[in-house]
């Protein structure tokens, strides 16, 4: 009996026992191929002056107390933060525990349904999630006078009947400023970005940005939003505003009315 082997390029013709011998031989350097070794991801990195806080954290009483950066490990925070700090709160900063799923804050029964950024104060949320918040005549997210607000991978969905008082993000301080990226907000009755006093000034890239009343509604300040989506859901106008205060960039279709 014969067979054929391969080696590189050469193959060759074996008989009887030299042909079990090589069998055993290629089964034996096929053992010594190397292994990969396993990929060992990295712990994260936590800046030193962060406190990592879960969802039995105080985080309003934190802020008060003097914890500026915040890194938030997964779960549900049934608790607002924010409205009864209408002072400066300096530099702010809640972000995702880095690998967690993202934290949401969930608004149910809370009498503060919303968060009220205070004034002169400097926020960045980023990989936060907010749900079943309701406010009236305010946003989900509300920058107070003077406030700066930076949002980056975040969401927010709202639920309820169709109300043009009911918003996501709503900047209503003076001389606000704003930049939000790669967000999903979603559901808001009225509109999922507004401004109507205060003159802003907000850079909105990327993201979507839905509500039903409207997907974006501005009357006051300037607003640059690019490559973003802007819709609304229950009417027939995704964007309005006022004559000169919203520029829309690669937005793909948006229908708009200029008040």
């Amino acid at each position: 009996m014969t067979s054929k082997h391969r080696h590189g390029n050469s193959v060759y013709t074996t008989t009887g026992d030299v042909d079990a011998r090589l069998d055993a031989l290629e089964a034996a350097v096929a053992k010594l191929q190397p292994v990969p070794p396993p990929i060992v991801t990295p712990p994260p990195v936590i800046p030193p002056d962060a406190r990592v806080i879960t969802p039995a954290d105080n985080i309003a009483a934190l802020i008060a107390a003097g914890s500026k950066n915040l890194l938030l490990r997964a779960g549900t925070y049934n608790q607002s933060f924010g409205s009864t700090h209408r002072l400066n709160d300096g530099t702010v900063t809640l972000t995702a525990y880095p690998g967690d799923p993202m934290p949401f804050f969930d608004g149910t029964g809370k009498a503060q349904n919303f968060v009220y950024l205070g004034a002169g104060s400097y926020w960045t949320l980023d990989g936060i999630g907010w749900r079943n918040f309701l406010p009236t005549d305010s946003g989900v997210i509300g920058p107070g006078d003077g406030a700066s607000l930076t949002m980056r991978n975040c969401v927010i969905r709202m639920a309820g009947a169709m109300q043009q008082n009911k918003h996501a993000v709503y900047f209503h301080g003076i001389n606000c400023t704003g930049l939000i990226e790669d967000c999903d907000f979603e559901g808001a009755p009225g509109a999922a970005l507004q401004s109507y006093r205060g003159s802003p000034v907000v850079r909105v890239n990327r993201g979507r940005y839905v509500g039903q009343y409207r997907g974006a509604l501005i009357y006051s300040g300037s607003w640059t939003i690019t490559g973003a989506e802007v819709r609304a859901t229950g009417t027939t106008i995704d964007a309005e505003y006022k004559p000169g205060m919203l520029t829309l960039v690669n937005c793909g279709t948006v229908r708009t009315y200029v008040a």
